[in-house]
């Protein structure tokens, strides 16, 4: 081949001694040209022309390596968080799956025997839940199709548990008080935080919890008249646990009683998995 003939018209393309025409790139090749620059990876087979397009690059450039290293920073806590929140819901669904559940499995005939030990362990890990959805509130909108890995279902089948804990059952078989009122105001923190951000009360009121599966398995509990009074003032508590289950997609017969529901049976032994028997 002669010196100096072109064999093609761009610049990506040699000739003999390497010679290149600098035409105007077509549309598709600008557009080929920004998204290589903002992905890091250079500027490909292309270059810009005159001062203002080169520092123009040189900005695209560097915007691109800080997309890319904070999509990546962001997004690894994110998917970690995402984990530790279907721990927390797992945790919570194998203590019970709704509130009078989590109640009777802690009973041992006398007290509630380590429940309290349990929530002295749930409290800082509600206190993390807060803030992490301060932090990512994309952890909003990540939702379990299995009930007993619903964050949402958990939170609200242990705070309705507290609930009647606190005024349902005589002080005198409660619970240690420092653990009980130390995991309540942490889930009452969860839930301010929903509130500051995105979750309004709902409009209505979701049924009180029934003592009287508890009173069947010999649990000591105040009256229904007392209970109901106790519980006056956290009516726009428990309204804000009803919005938390229906923007999740449930309904509150999803925690309201193991006599009509039962989260926590996947969970049980008597429960096979896949339909493999294991022993």
């Amino acid at each position: 081949m002669p010196r100096g003939e072109v064999i093609c018209d761009r610049m990506d393309c040699f000739s003999f001694p390497y010679v290149t025409k600098k035409l105007p790139a077509t549309t598709l090749e600008r557009i080929y040209f920004v998204g290589y620059t903002i992905s890091t990876l250079g500027m490909g087979s292309y270059s810009p022309q005159g001062s203002v397009w080169q520092i123009a690059t040189a900005i695209a450039s560097v915007n691109g390596f800080f997309l890319v290293t904070l999509a990546i920073a962001y997004l690894l806590p994110v998917v970690s968080a995402a984990t530790e929140q279907r721990q927390l819901a797992v945790y919570i669904s194998s203590l019970g799956g709704t509130a009078d559940e989590i109640l009777v499995r802690a009973w041992n005939g006398k007290d509630f025997g380590q429940f309290d030990q349990h929530l002295i362990a749930l409290t800082p890990m509600l206190a993390q839940q807060g803030e992490r959805h301060l932090t990512y509130p994309i952890l909003h909108y990540f939702h379990s199709i299995e009930r007993s890995r619903s964050i949402k279902l958990s939170l609200v089948a242990l705070d309705e548990a507290l609930t009647i804990l606190d005024y349902g059952i005589k002080p005198s078989h409660q619970p240690d008080p420092a653990a009980l009122g130390a995991a309540r105001r942490a889930s009452a923190a969860y839930l301010k935080t929903l509130k500051s951000t995105y979750l309004k009360p709902a409009s209505e009121n979701p049924p009180l919890p029934s003592l009287e599966r508890l009173r069947r398995q010999g649990i000591p509990t105040v009256s229904d008249r007392q209970f109901w009074d106790a519980t006056k003032h956290v009516t726009k508590r428990r309204r804000l646990l009803l919005a938390l289950i229906h923007n999740d997609g449930w309904v509150w017969d999803a925690i309201g009683s193991s006599q009509t529901t039962n989260r926590a049976t996947p969970l049980d032994d008597q429960t096979t998995i896949d339909k493999v028997i294991l022993h």
